[in-house]
Parts: C-alpha cells; structure tokens; sequence
C-alpha cells in the first residue's frame, strides 16, 4: 500500500495538517456561530431577508469532522499496514 520513502502518503499527511489546522477549526466554529446568529436575527426581527442558514453551518462542520476522521483513518490504516509487514 505504501512505498519505502512514504511519498504515496504525503498528501494524507498533508490533509491532516489541514484538518487539524487552527485556523480551520476558528473558520469553522465562526461559520457555525455565523449561521447560527443569522437564524437568531430571523426570529427576532420579523423583515430580516438572508441567504444562509444553520444547515451551511452544520455542513461545514461536517465536512472538517469527516475530513479529520478520513485522515486520521488513513493514517492509522498506514500504521497497522506497516506493523503487519514488520516494519
């Protein structure tokens, strides 16, 4: 599954720098909190007109879940990979 130098598996090494990035995690808990605020503004002012909801913040929070979970797979499937080849 992977090759002696590792370079099969560098962009799953680099999603996972990706997914675990601070700078996702704020972007994703700000379009959560984003979303969630334009819903609040909805209910309280009767005329508030918008294009986003709480389902684009829950799908991006689902996208960086599944994205951290896939690479965090991947990874563990090139670890179990190589202690069953006695590397």
């Amino acid at each position: 599954m992977s090759k002696k130098d590792g370079t099969d598996r560098k962009w799953v090494r680099a999603l996972a720098r990706l997914g675990r990035h601070p700078g996702v995690v704020i972007v994703t808990a700000l379009g959560l909190f984003a979303t969630g605020a334009v819903e609040l503004a909805e209910e309280m002012i009767p005329d508030f007109e918008h294009f986003i909801g709480v389902h684009h913040g829950v799908m991006l929070m689902g996208f960086a879940g599944f994205v951290r979970g896939m690479t965090e797979l991947l990874e563990g499937l090139g670890e179990v990979s190589e202690l069953d080849r006695g590397e």
